[in-house]
Formats: structure tokens, C-alpha cells, sequence
């Protein structure tokens, strides 16, 4: 409350006794309506609200339609040449025609060859028989012949060579 309301109001008690504990009567009857009041204002705006969880998925939808074939594309680069493996000799062609007969005239006769080489030596040759026994021409053979009928010892026949 005011000072201006204080002092008015210790004002009125000193001069009616009977300000300010007055008790009340019963109320009394309804006033009429009053004209009604200019229209409000437009309200402030609320504030952004949260963004809100994300939603279910949605069912599948249906295929779609097949799309029309391209253009033709352009002709591609020459590749490179190629590594093959050789392949199977074929089979034996045909038998070919029979040629023409030749002209036959006597040609020039061949020359002597050259001189061979040396050839290697021959293998050895088998001994040859025994010879027929010669006259002997050293002395002393009827020693020898005495030796032969005592039992002693044979010497074996000697050869006799012949030089060229």
C-alpha cells in the first residue's frame, strides 16, 4: 500500500469510529454485463519443438518396368594378334598326276675321284702250319739227337726265317 493510502486511511479511522472493522452485510444483487472488450492481440509464437523419432519403413514397393534397349554402341578397336598354339599336321593330300616325259640325251661321263686316304692297319693274322722239318746245317746235331733218346729234356724245334 502507498503512503498516500496510509495516511488517508489513519485519516478516516481518527474520524469514524467505525472504518475498518465494519463487518459486512449480505451481498448484493448481480450487476449487469458490461460491454464486452476490444479484441486481443495476436499471440506470441511457441517455440520450435524436437525433432521427433524416425519413422517405420514402409512396405516394399512393386518392380518396376523394363527399360527399352539402347542405341548401338560404336564399332571397338582392332585387338592385338593373337598367340595360337601350332596346330596337327594334316592327313596326306591325294597322289598328284603323272608328269610329263622328260628329253633324255647322254650326259658328260663322271671324273676319276681323288686319291683316298691311307686306311688303318689290318688285325693280326692266324699262325700258319707247321713247316716241313729242313735239313740241319750246324754241327753238333748228333749231340742233340743222343740227348733226345737218354730221356732228357726236349727243346722244342727252331724255326728258320727267311728275310726278303
Amino acid at each position: 500500500m502507498s503512503t498516500f493510502a496510509n495516511s488517508v486511511k489513519r485519516t478516516c479511522a481518527a474520524v469514524c469510529p467505525l472504518y475498518g472493522d465494519v463487518p459486512l452485510g449480505a451481498p448484493g444483487p448481480t450487476g449487469q454485463k458490461g460491454t464486452p472488450g476490444p479484441p486481443g492481440g495476436n499471440g506470441i509464437d511457441g517455440m520450435n519443438g524436437e525433432i521427433g523419432q524416425p519413422g517405420f519403413y514402409g512396405e516394399a514397393g512393386d518392380t518396376g518396368k523394363q527399360g527399352q534397349p539402347g542405341d548401338q554402341g560404336d564399332q571397338g578397336d582392332e585387338g592385338a594378334k593373337g598367340h595360337g598354339l601350332p596346330g596337327y599336321i594334316g592327313d596326306q593330300g591325294p597322289k598328284g598326276q603323272r608328269g610329263r616325259p622328260g628329253r633324255a640325251f647322254n650326259g658328260t661321263p663322271g671324273r676319276e675321284g681323288e686319291r683316298g686316304h691311307v686306311g688303318r692297319p689290318g688285325l693280326r693274322g692266324h699262325p700258319g702250319l707247321r713247316g716241313v722239318p729242313g735239313v740241319c746245317q750246324t754241327t753238333g746235331c748228333v749231340l742233340l739227337n743222343n740227348n733226345t733218346t737218354n730221356g732228357s729234356h726236349q727243346n722244342a724245334p727252331q724255326r728258320l726265317r727267311r728275310h726278303p
